[in-house]
């Protein structure tokens, strides 16, 4: 998405949201699918490890970002529903070999923001990811 000196945040908010709605799509996702689907069923040689590998062993130790941060966004429907209520929400991913060092999700339900921080552990300790989670919490709260 290019940004230019004077656009309003309403237009930058919108082409966000419009390449969002096209990168999410069913058609893209379907796609996605397919993709990963033929790659699962060629057979594992090492030729097709060895990249791999290579990352896991490389410099990064197969960090390939700091940060991923996925917002779900808000889910359609209610927060309570008779006498039950949602009261937490987690979402979770598995990044122990590749992947980023810390993943964020968030969504929300109504007027319910609900946040999973996650990070690898021993590289991120668990005195550190706590840091970080505070620290996200203050940003919040001084809005």
């Amino acid at each position: 998405i290019s940004v230019k000196e004077n656009d309003s945040i309403w237009s930058i908010a919108s082409n966000i949201a419009s390449t969002m709605a096209k990168s999410t799509a069913l058609k893209r996702a379907h796609q996605k699918v397919s993709e990963c689907k033929e790659q699962m069923e060629e057979p594992m040689t090492p030729d097709k490890l060895m990249p791999l590998l290579a990352l896991i062993d490389g410099e990064n130790q197969g960090r390939n970002a700091t940060l991923n941060v996925s917002n779900i966004g808000l889910i359609d429907g209610k927060s309570t529903s008779g006498s039950v209520r949602v009261d937490k929400l987690f979402s979770i991913s598995s990044q122990t070999a590749l992947g980023s060092y810390v993943w964020m999700n968030a969504a929300s339900i109504e007027d319910d923001l609900f946040v999973t921080l996650g990070s690898v552990h021993p590289t991120v300790s668990k005195e550190r990811g706590r840091a970080m989670l505070a620290e996200f919490v203050r940003i919040l709260t001084d809005c």
